[in-house]
């Protein structure tokens, strides 16, 4: 029988961390859980667990990219060693998910100087249906007072699919998106960057609003919005490849398109994307056809 060999964390936050303003949604969750991470940093936050869920695409990942980031920097000023990880329990082993976990749980045990901010995406999938023995060891070692220089935070989508026992043990935060259309609006701007991108870019302040309006009677969400810039920023480029990657949900792989035609981004053209979307992504690529 094969086991699974000694296992380290994975490292967290590769991708690009958002500036805090360009995190749109309930202002009031992103500070508390900017202090309760500064706080923890600083060794003066004893809550060593905290879940923060919400829809699909509602900016809990910018968010969770965000907090990451933000600790290294507090750490970096205080001269304080910190590492920004996940717990990587990803195993083909029998058992080796439940090993990888408990080698992991170790290294924070031997390395007592210095503070891990752990943040797990997926946490129902990663850390709590994959096996229910590794559910049980999560509650042991958040239940276990001797190891205190940590702080887990869980991000998930649906916090009714975590089992009552881990979520009896956190702190929950709820993570709305961009929800009014003064905050789509705002979402859109940061998206485009206008001030950058003059020569691209042409949406004037008043545009923006009528957009973010448009946007919320249209009910589109952050996500949606996401999509819909980076579609428009991408120029003509093949519309089954488009059509195949926004039906699967992963509009982050249109990057990878080549691009045919450049073309300005105007009032007019993001209307027409936005309408289109909002009626399915098999309609999303339709404006951007005509030169």
């Amino acid at each position: 029988m094969k086991i699974e060999t000694a296992s380290e964390f994975r490292n967290y936050g590769s991708g690009i961390s958002l500036p805090k303003e360009e995190i749109v949604g309930d202002n009031s969750v992103v500070n508390q859980l900017e202090s309760l991470v500064t706080r923890f940093v600083l060794g003066v936050n004893n809550n060593r667990f905290v879940l923060l869920h919400g829809h699909a695409r509602s900016g809990k990942t910018e968010l969770a990219r965000y907090l990451g980031a933000h600790a290294s920097a507090v750490a970096r000023t205080e001269g304080i060693s910190l590492s920004v990880v996940s717990f990587d329990v990803r195993s083909v082993y029998q058992d080796g998910n439940l090993m990888k976990f408990l080698d992991q749980v170790d290294e924070l045990r031997n390395n007592k100087e210095k503070k891990y901010l752990i943040i797990q995406e997926e946490f129902d999938a990663s850390l709590n249906q994959s096996d229910p023995r590794l559910a049980s060891e999560v509650c042991r070692f958040v239940d276990d007072d001797n190891i205190n220089n940590y702080l887990l935070l869980g991000v998930a989508n649906q916090i009714e699919n975590i089992a009552p026992r881990l979520r009896d043990r956190c702190q929950i935060f709820y993570r709305e998106g961009a929800k009014s259309a003064d905050q789509k609006a705002d979402l859109l701007r940061y998206h485009l960057h206008p001030e950058l991108n003059p020569d691209r870019v042409e949406i004037s302040d008043e545009e923006f609003g009528k957009l973010g309006q448009l946007a919320y009677d249209l009910n589109l969400t952050g996500g949606d919005l996401t999509s819909i810039c980076r579609f428009a920023e991408m120029g003509t480029i093949n519309q089954d490849a488009v059509v195949m990657i926004l039906k699967a949900g992963n509009s982050g792989r249109l990057k990878g398109l080549p691009k045919i035609q450049s073309h300005k981004i105007t009032y007019d053209i993001l209307e027409k994307i936005m309408v289109n979307h909002a009626k399915g992504p098999e309609h999303t690529f339709y404006e951007l056809q005509t030169p």
